[in-house]
């Protein structure tokens, strides 16, 4: 009887051993899983703050950052289909009720396009979250231009 005793004891033994083998191996498997898909999230962010960069820059090529040049301004109306200002005071005003996607703003005026407007505020955050492009405050607080064309995205909509 001792020796079934000792050989069932040796066998439960060898199977918790093995149960632990598999929980380690599948812990392991979890923890690279898990390594993999942060190597992932990180990739991706990389990819989209170079967007984001390569937006900022290609803005930048096309206006400048100087807002105290009207010619600047003045094209910028152009290019959104407003009436040009005769100061740049005007063109501000012009442009107040311009609702534009700067990604899509930016992209148009690369390739020659028209560019697309929303119709409001509220069509302009719908369709920027809907597309998953929305633009930062902080890439685009180095130019006081970019910045000006940026609205409150998640602010009040109704």
């Amino acid at each position: 009887m001792a020796k079934k005793s000792k050989k069932k004891a040796a066998a439960q033994q060898k199977v918790a051993e093995e149960k632990k083998a598999e929980e380690e191996k599948r812990a392991e498997e979890k923890k690279a899983e898990e390594e993999k898909r942060a190597d992932e999230k990180k990739a991706e962010k990389a990819k989209r703050e170079a967007e984001l960069d390569d937006l900022a820059t290609k803005f930048e090529n096309l206006y400048g950052r100087d807002t105290q040049k009207l010619e600047i301004w003045k094209q910028l109306c152009r290019d959104l289909g407003v009436v040009e200002g005769e100061s740049i005071k005007k063109c501000k005003k012009n442009l107040r009720g311009v609702w534009v996607n700067i990604f899509d703003f930016i992209q148009d005026k690369e390739a020659g396009k028209p560019v697309r407007r929303c119709k409001s505020l509220t069509a302009l955050r719908w369709y920027s979250i809907k597309n998953h492009k929305i633009f930062p405050l902080r890439k685009a607080k180095d130019n006081p231009l970019l910045r000006g064309l940026l609205v409150h995205m998640f602010g009040h909509i109704g």
